[in-house]
């Protein structure tokens, strides 16, 4: 049991590795300026910039297969998280328009925005599913100012297949 709780340990340290690592090396791609033009708000629609980063971060979504989402999150003055923008199509259920208001999102989403805080957490339940995520905030380099929040989610069935599959045979 011992052997088995250590190899499942190590198979999901290396998946969550791995995740923040790729989160990480997306987000560095993202440009600064381009998420610091994001209003929040519906009328961010009407900026190009928005349909640029959508596309460019759909594009990366279709070469992730584990990936359900990328998004980034911006928060208000008042500290209210919002959406940013949504790689999900419009016409989605699941859509988020910029400006909807993320209610009660989890604590580490808060610490990314405040404590400029890195990392992978869950697994989680919110509103949209069960997920665990990876955050990596989004630093003005010149105000040192968090801009936004990049987050991918993982559905927590694909994550446990690979913590399973990885734990039946640990090749690495």
């Amino acid at each position: 049991i011992v052997v088995v709780g250590v190899v499942v340990w190590r198979a999901d340290r290396k998946y969550r590795s791995d995740l923040l690592i790729q989160t990480r090396l997306i987000a560095n791609a993202v440009n600064v300026q381009d998420v610091s033009t994001l209003t929040g708000t519906p009328e961010q629609l009407n900026n190009p910039v928005h349909y640029q980063l959508v596309q460019k971060l759909t594009e990366i979504l279709g070469v992730m297969p584990e990936w359900k989402w990328i998004y980034i999150l911006l928060q208000r003055g008042d500290g209210v998280i919002v959406a940013g923008l949504d790689t999900d199509p419009p016409e989605s259920e699941d859509y988020s328009i910029p400006g909807e208001v993320y209610d009660d999102p989890p604590v580490e989403f808060i610490q990314a925005f405040e404590e400029k805080r890195i990392g992978v957490f869950g697994p989680y339940v919110d509103e949209w599913g069960e997920w665990l995520t990876a955050a990596v905030p989004i630093v003005d380099p010149t105000t040192e100012r968090v801009v936004g929040v990049y987050a991918v989610d993982i559905e927590v069935t694909k994550w446990l297949l690979n913590i399973l599959s990885k734990s039946i045979f640990p090749i690495e």
